[in-house]
């Protein structure tokens, strides 16, 4: 990956392209306009990263490339992961506050504004659950 020192969100996980979609559109709501994915959908396009790079994590299980990112310089978000209404918000709220935008502007956007991002979210779960690499958990079911 290249190296760029413009201020960004990184979203690291694999994501189906209508749930990254969004979650990118309720970024950009939030006034976060620089975000990429990793990884990308063409593989030719693999976003630059650097010391200005904040990386939010979509899933699990990704100890090794958040270690080659924080190697390159990345910030690392803190934060649960994007399953259901409480799990979301809570990633989004930490997103919010890394780059310093107030959390009455995040319930703002995604309960008054954008009350089909949850309903989105909560029909989808299982699906996003699934895309979490936890494909054998019967119980959730």
């Amino acid at each position: 990956m290249e190296s760029s020192n413009e201020e960004k969100l990184l979203l690291v996980g694999t994501l189906a392209n209508n749930v990254e979609d969004r979650f990118k559109k309720i970024f950009r709501n939030l006034g976060i306009s620089n975000i990429e994915s990793f990884p990308p959908r063409q593989s030719t396009e693999l976003p630059k990263i650097g010391k200005n790079t904040k990386v939010l994590l979509t899933q699990p299980y990704l100890s090794d490339t958040v270690r080659d990112l924080k190697h390159r310089g990345c910030e690392i978000i803190s934060a649960p992961f994007p399953l259901g209404i409480e799990g979301s918000t809570k990633w989004f709220l930490a997103a919010a506050k890394a780059f310093k935008i107030s959390e009455l502007k995040v319930h703002e956007i995604i309960y008054l504004r954008g009350k089909d991002y949850f309903f989105f979210l909560n029909r989808n779960w299982r699906y996003l659950w699934q895309d979490f690499c936890i494909m054998n958990a019967k119980w959730i079911l």
